[in-house]
């Protein structure tokens, strides 16, 4: 049974030196330079599986991630593995947390408070964020649209809908 531990210490050990291998120290963020996800997160392999590489980084710190729980970059840069810059959040805070950054739409319209319509989704009701002038905009493309197929079948002797 010595041995085993023994054995599986020195792996650890490896996997670590591995890991940190991989890392650009430096006073602020601690960025990760091997290979990425398509999501920009640092992927590191640990027996044969993939693991997001901030996560290994944290549960090496401070133990396993809490059930229910994410880690969220308090710097903000997906490649750092700094623990001290990150968090266990829960994923509704760590949403929330993302969408205060974001200051517009897709489309480049201000989130202001006047502009912005607040939409509970999903199973766990997290709230996003809408933008009333593009809501407005596709509003009336689809009132246009329904306008001219009905005027279309009254042309052909359709009768409404």
């Amino acid at each position: 049974r010595e041995r085993e531990g023994a054995a599986r210490t020195m792996m650890q050990a490896t996997v670590a030196e591995r890991f940190w291998d991989k890392v650009a120290i430096s006073d602020g963020c601690w960025l990760w330079t091997a290979g990425r996800k398509g999501n920009g997160y640092g992927s590191f392999s640990e027996r044969g599986r993939s693991v997001s590489a901030h996560k290994w980084s944290f549960e090496a710190e401070y133990g396993p991630v809490p059930l229910g729980l994410q880690i969220d970059h308090l710097c903000l840069t997906l490649r750092c593995v700094r623990p001290s810059h990150m968090e266990a959040v829960t994923q509704t805070e760590n949403l929330r947390r993302r969408a205060a950054l974001i200051a517009q739409c897709p489309q480049g319209h201000p989130y202001t408070p006047e502009n912005t319509r607040l939409h509970a989704q999903g199973h766990n009701r997290v709230p996003s964020r809408r933008c009333r002038i593009c809501l407005r905009s596709r509003s009336g493309e689809r009132q246009r649209r329904y306008r001219a197929r009905r005027r279309a079948r009254e042309r052909e002797g359709v009768p409404p809908e």
